[in-house]
């Protein structure tokens, strides 16, 4: 029973369930943009995506999706959905001192509650020895490039949990074998 808690376990690894993933910090130059990926499970293609500040208690919804991959632009900050890549993207344009702050990603979830991720928006002023970007480095990426990423990961993923999967299936398999080798010899040396 133990080896199958294992077994079980493996597949709890970080990144293995996660239905909504996003940056735990972003970091931006007063005046310039950022950008802020969340990625989700496939089955909230459809839902509603949203993008928050953090107040005390609640966080109000700056700008929110239709559920569809129309972008949504409320002000200064716009919200774009890609059910193909399952990532929303979110814009902050010309950004100011008070955009720094906590904001979460999140996905409405009809019977349940929504999916939050939280991300810290730190913003800048920008000198020649601060080594901070004003934009991520996925900003800058077509989708298909980012699909290539997302297959890669994916592949990496499979690529360790493969290897040791097929030692826990050979350790079975082993230990089989020895408890029928050993039930064997009993058998064979009991007198009939």
């Amino acid at each position: 029973m133990p080896l199958l808690a294992l077994v079980g376990s493996l597949f709890l690894l970080p990144g293995y369930f996660c239905e909504l993933t996003g940056p735990e910090t972003v970091r931006a130059i007063l005046g310039t943009s950022a950008h802020v990926h969340c990625t989700y499970d496939q089955k909230y293609e459809a839902n509603v995506k949203y993008w928050c500040k953090k107040t005390n208690r609640d966080c109000p919804i700056v700008v929110q999706t239709s559920g569809s991959e129309k972008p949504v632009k409320v002000g200064r900050v716009s919200i774009r959905d890609s059910h193909a890549l399952r990532q929303f993207t979110v814009t902050m344009e010309t950004l100011t001192a008070r955009d720094t702050g906590t904001y979460s990603c999140g996905v409405n979830v009809n019977r349940g509650p929504n999916l939050l991720a939280l991300v810290n928006v730190t913003v800048t002023t920008g000198n020649s020895n601060s080594p901070e970007l004003s934009e991520d480095f996925f900003s800058s990426l077509d989708s298909s490039s980012i699909s290539y990423l997302i297959y890669v990961s994916f592949l990496v993923s499979i690529g360790l949990k493969m290897p040791i999967l097929l030692c826990l299936v050979l350790a079975m398999g082993w230990i089989y074998r020895k408890k029928k080798w050993s039930s064997d010899q009993v058998t064979s040396e009991t007198p009939s």
